[in-house]
């Protein structure tokens, strides 16, 4: 990718010794003073949190926020008090867990949860038992309640060029062969139904949820070269339809949801992998900001990755960057929680074994994020 070639080959590979350069040091960048981070939640035995929801996640009716890691997933009642805790089993060698994302399942006893593994994906049951996983290693994968009644369909990117999706039982619905797959995303659009984005080799090959390829599209030429990592991602008023997010060398670009035109860029960025973005409205009466999420690595010739770091970006609709913080975890999972008053909200950052919560700064706005039922 462009900006991991960038990395590799700039004058910071040649700092002595265990010292990161610069650009890798944690602290706040910009934006001092203009948000309060504070301590969130500690999650002991979680690991790298690497999703955090918030709606009818174990029961209908029922609104918690529940928080997933690499080791287990943790769910909230009111005023965040503990309400259930699962642990997940241990995978058998072979595949070392490395995220997980949850499920809900209204017609279940408890939630499910996705994980990806080093050399599989499954499914595990509310227990953290798992219930079925592939028999390969895929190259990307998804899940989304697109299924019949509305059930979750899971989408795996396979290492020989096919698409493969399977039903909550595990069963294969429909193969598809499209090539080498490096990112897949299923897209919501106003005028559409579900469609599933694959990146292969560079082109992006839309197909319907039954299988049929619909398009096959080469990028915008400014982000072609960066076009293999990319995300979905929604923020009105600047991006009314999905918008796809991808990371250049000193900027993000958002496109159009078939990669044919640049809604806008926001810079400055250091490259950042699998950034991921979420709106926000830290501030009444204001459009919702956009939270930008990714791991910063530091790379050295012969030698391999030293480091990895979290970035977190915050910028507004005018494409301004408001804020930017280097962490010194890697950061996978952002979310939001509301205010009392419903006009403003909370961005919640995940790290390792916890939280981060960020708001507008006194005098910007006060209010405090609202019981979850």
């Amino acid at each position: 990718m462009l900006g991991l070639l960038a990395l590799g080959t700039s004058g910071c590979i040649n700092s002595g010794g265990d010292q990161l350069p610069d650009w890798m040091r944690p602290g706040v960048r910009a934006g001092s003073g203009r948000l309060e981070k504070k301590l969130f939640m500690n999650l002991s035995n979680i690991g790298s949190v690497t999703d955090i929801q918030r709606g009818e996640l174990r029961s209908p009716g029922k609104i918690e926020l529940g928080i997933a890691g690499k080791y287990g997933a943790r769910f909230f009642d009111d005023y965040s008090k503990l309400d259930a805790s699962v642990d997940f089993s241990v995978p058998e060698s072979g595949g070392t867990s490395v995220a997980s994302e949850i499920v809900r399942q209204s017609h279940s006893v408890g939630p499910l949860f996705f994980r990806h593994a080093f050399a599989y994906d499954s499914l595990l049951d509310s227990m953290g038992k798992e219930t079925w996983r592939t028999t390969y290693r895929p190259n990307a994968s998804t899940f989304g309640y697109v299924g019949p009644n509305g059930s979750p369909e899971f989408f795996f990117a396979r290492d020989d060029g096919s698409m493969e999706t399977r039903n909550v039982a595990g069963t294969v619905v429909w193969e598809t062969r499209v090539g080498w797959a490096d990112r897949c995303y299923l897209l919501d659009s106003n005028d559409a139904e579900w469609r599933l984005l694959v990146e292969s080799g560079g082109t992006l090959v839309t197909l319907s949820l039954s299988g049929d390829i619909l398009s096959k599209k080469k990028p915008e030429s400014e982000v072609e070269k960066a076009f293999s990592d990319f995300s979905v991602l929604h923020w009105p008023p600047v991006c009314q339809a999905d918008c796809l997010l991808v990371s250049g060398n000193d900027k993000f670009f958002l496109l159009t949801s078939d990669a044919q035109r640049v809604v806008t860029s926001l810079a400055p960025a250091i490259f950042a992998m699998n950034a991921r973005g979420l709106a926000v409205r830290l501030y009444e009466n204001e459009p919702p900001l956009l939270a930008v999420a990714g791991l910063l690595p530091y790379q050295v010739q012969w030698v391999g990755v030293k480091a990895v770091h979290g970035e977190l970006y915050v910028f507004d609709a005018h494409g301004k960057l408001v804020y930017y913080e280097v962490l010194p975890e890697p950061v996978k999972a952002l979310g939001v929680l509301p205010a009392t008053d419903s006009k403003t909200e909370t961005l919640l950052v995940g790290g390792e074994n916890k939280v981060w919560q960020y708001t507008a700064a006194q005098g910007k706005s006060t209010q405090s994020p609202k019981p979850l039922n």
